[in-house]
């Protein structure tokens, strides 16, 4: 078996994992569910595997299909982002800063894990 191990992007992205095309590819998603075990909207548990896997940019915006622009959203929040007046950024990949009509800001961060 040959496994090859990565480190997850963090802070800037050097796109290495980006695909072309819409689709992440199944290692993508993979690591996706494994930097947010969760839905990224605040307060939210609903777990990954139960989520969409969202381009934070749309990608038909010209958004990439990249760790840096994808996070998991239950459906739920998935219509929220879009829905008038709500806004997401993704900063550096993982951390979403959700912007409600009124204007405030909520932060969430990438899953943590013991060392």
């Amino acid at each position: 078996m040959d496994v090859r191990l990565e480190w997850l992007e963090f802070g800037g992205c050097a796109h290495r994992r980006e695909v072309a095309g819409y689709r992440p590819s199944v290692m993508l998603e993979h690591l996706i569910g494994v930097r947010q075990q969760v839905c990224a909207f605040p307060g939210c548990q609903r777990a990954a595997r139960r989520c969409d896997l969202d381009h934070t940019i749309p990608y038909d915006q010209g958004g990439r299909t990249c760790e840096c622009n994808l996070a998991p959203l239950c459906r739920r929040h998935h219509q929220a982002k879009q829905a008038p007046g709500w806004r997401l950024d993704q900063p550096e990949p993982g951390t979403m800063i959700w912007t409600t009509p009124s204007g405030r800001t909520y932060t969430t961060h990438p899953s943590v894990y013991p060392g």
